[in-house]
């Protein structure tokens, strides 16, 4: 029988400044330098994107030096102290953040130096917002295989810089760079261990990913460009494919209605629902925290774990399955029930 691994809840931190539907329409008027006539047009426009994505605040990073490595460390550290480990118990850190300041060396390098991690196995798992799950996967891979890892460590911020989402210059931008309005800022980290950490954590007892590269231009972030999405598009390839949730669930035997809870990423209200409608869940079964935290990107599964298991502490057994869409088109799903840990001293 092959040893248990288990997923720590996750740590979370966002910055201390919330902006709400008026504050973004205020910061793209200060950037826009378009034709003044079409300005009514872009505000009633975004007001279509807020009311559709139901967005309401989004957290954002002020400090124009802020570095991912040093948020992603940060997190790393409240995530390890939470569940009672030191940096020399982890053997493995993966960055997965869509957000980086360079090309080379990985992300994950510099997190773990920050951490005092002298050795370890290290690298960058990149998939867009499926990259925390995508590298919780890959760590429970690698811990699979070499037996000598004792504890992942998988970590990630995004930082949407102003330029990236705010520069919009006339009404025939929104459909491709509108969604980038309910971008927020965040970090979070999880650990992978294989006994129950403190205060308990997921048995993880399966895991399934998907992509379909042929939509792989629906979403991009070029290196020096601004974030484009073409929602209403991913929506309709979303529409037309079988979910990946309910096909997991199936294998491992589950009842749709046993399933405690799913934690989705937080794109915004239409995707959110349309995905829940795909897979049959009732509607108690999957928080949406967008409209608190806007679209964390990476980090969007976490925040909706972070909420859920603030709002409702798990008992032993519930099952929980965490779920995550990114461009790609990439799709990740992790199912696993929850078993108590050690209380903390």
């Amino acid at each position: 029988m092959t040893p248990p691994l288990y997923l720590s809840r996750p740590a979370l931190r966002v910055p201390t400044t919330i902006l709400n539907n008026d504050d973004v329409k205020a910061r793209v008027a200060a950037h826009f330098t378009g034709d003044e006539a079409q300005w009514p047009l872009v505000e009633l426009g975004m007001e279509l994107i807020f009311g559709a994505s139901q967005s309401a605040h989004r957290h954002k990073d002020q400090d124009p030096d802020a570095r991912h490595a040093e948020r992603a460390a940060a997190v790393a550290w409240d995530c390890l102290e939470t569940h009672g480990l030191t940096p020399e118990e982890v053997d493995l850190v993966l960055y997965a953040g869509i957000g980086r300041d360079y090309l080379e060396p990985a992300t994950a390098m510099e997190v773990a130096a920050r951490l005092g991690i002298e050795r370890a196995q290290g690298m960058d798992v990149l998939s867009a917002c499926a990259g925390q799950l995508m590298a919780v996967m890959t760590a429970c891979a690698l811990m699979r295989a070499d037996e000598g890892i004792r504890a992942g460590l998988v970590c990630s911020a995004e930082l949407m810089k102003e330029h990236v989402v705010y520069r919009l210059n006339g009404v025939d931008e929104l459909a491709k760079h509108g969604a980038g309005l309910t971008l927020g800022d965040a970090s979070a980290a999880w650990l992978i261990t294989r006994t129950p950490p403190r205060g308990g954590g997921l048995r993880v007892l399966g895991v399934e990913s998907r992509s379909l590269p042929q939509h792989w231009a629906l979403s991009t972030t070029p290196l020096h460009g601004r974030f484009t999405a073409h929602s209403s598009e991913m929506l309709r390839v979303l529409s037309g494919e079988e979910s990946l949730l309910s096909g997991l669930v199936g294998r491992l035997g589950w009842p749709l209605d046993s399933v405690k809870q799913v934690l989705m990423h937080q794109p915004g209200e239409a995707m959110h629902r349309r995905v829940a409608e795909l897979a049959g869940l009732g509607p108690d079964q999957a928080i949406n925290v967008h409209g608190q935290y806007g679209n964390t990107g990476s980090v969007s599964v976490a925040t909706a774990a972070w909420e859920y298991l603030k709002r409702s502490p798990p008992k032993d057994g519930d099952r929980l399955v965490l779920i995550a869409l990114g461009a790609g088109m990439t799709g990740v799903v992790i199912a696993g029930e929850w078993v108590s840990g050690a209380e903390a001293p």
